[in-house]
């Protein structure tokens, strides 16, 4: 009975994980189109880079967990 709960839990995450996964994607875009990652007298350089960076940091994480969440789903089908 626990694994069934265990499994019911994690299949639950998947929603989750492909939204995040989405949302960074829309990050992505919004943040080309506004013009935040050129350049823009408000932000610094400094900024502009820390923005970039820990948006493409989040962004691989989000494509890490999903692949490993299709890797772990696949092997318990």
């Amino acid at each position: 009975m626990a694994d069934a709960k265990e499994k019911t839990t994690f299949h639950d995450l998947e929603p989750l994980i492909c939204d995040a996964d989405n949302m960074m994607d829309v990050l992505v875009n919004m943040l080309d189109q506004t013009g935040l990652t050129s350049n823009d007298e408000v932000l610094t350089n400094r900024d502009r880079e820390l923005i970039s960076f820990m948006v493409n940091v989040a962004v691989d994480m989000t494509k890490k967990v999903r692949t490993a969440y299709y890797a772990i789903e696949g092997k318990a089908s």
